[in-house]
């Protein structure tokens, strides 16, 4: 199982820093886990934090407001039928080589602020 880690540096004035890091290549494959780790000084009460793709589809994977605390994640997307009505269950998002962009805002400035690291399956 490959992992993709983005690391995240923030600039900018405490408690609204923001900065973003993008996979260094494209991701392929089943996204079973995001693990997010915060630096020990970010703020808990203002850092926010999406994971999405660069392009194409732009989908968000997740996101997390106004949090510092370090955890994985299992992100999943909605189902569909034949006609294309939503379904109430979910699957693993499916990456077909697009770049992964982790955005973090209301942060402090902090090097690797954020480490986010995708776990997926090829």
């Amino acid at each position: 199982m490959p992992d993709h880690k983005i690391k995240v540096t923030t600039i900018g004035s405490p408690g609204s820093a923001t900065g973003t890091g993008t996979s260094r290549r494209p991701v392929y494959g089943v996204l079973g886990a995001v693990q997010i780790d915060y630096h020990a000084s970010a703020p808990g009460a203002t850092t926010d934090v999406v994971i999405a793709e660069g392009t194409g589809q732009a989908r968000t994977f997740l996101t997390r407001t106004n949090t510092a605390t370090d955890g994985t994640f299992y992100p999943a997307a909605t189902q569909h039928d034949g006609t294309g009505t939503a379904l109430t269950s979910y699957a693993p998002y499916i990456l077909v080589g697009d770049y992964v962009t982790v955005t973090v805002t209301g942060c402090d400035a902090l090097t690797d602020a954020v480490v986010v690291t995708l776990h997926t399956l090829e």
